[in-house]
């Protein structure tokens, strides 16, 4: 009887990894795989969010979503990034929308 109850703990064990694996791959199909150093206008973007290495993606990055839904994927050391971030969260009240993950 040990040798039946050792393989179904086996085979739970490995359907729980496999959930594992393929939920952690779900979660990161929405990072960016590249930033553009390039500045985006104030008046085109509505909101931003930031992405981390620590969420699953391969990079740091901060997703600007412009006002056509486009979500641009920028550096999140450059300084223009800082100040349209900055400029952003004090205008923030002005946004009705929030960005989401």
């Amino acid at each position: 009887m040990a040798p039946t109850t050792l393989i179904i703990f086996l085979m739970v064990a490995s359907m729980y990894a496999i959930c594992q694996v393929s939920s952690a791959n779900m979660m990161t199909s929405d990072c960016c795989l590249k930033t553009i150093d390039k500045e985006i206008p104030y008046n085109n973007v509505k909101c931003y969010r930031t992405q981390t290495t620590a969420m699953g993606c391969n990079i740091d990055a901060t997703i600007f979503v412009t006002r056509r839904n486009k979500h641009l994927c920028a550096p999140p050391g450059s300084e223009w990034v800082k100040d349209l971030m900055v400029k952003l969260d004090t205008h923030k009240k002005h946004f009705k929308k929030v960005c989401k993950r």
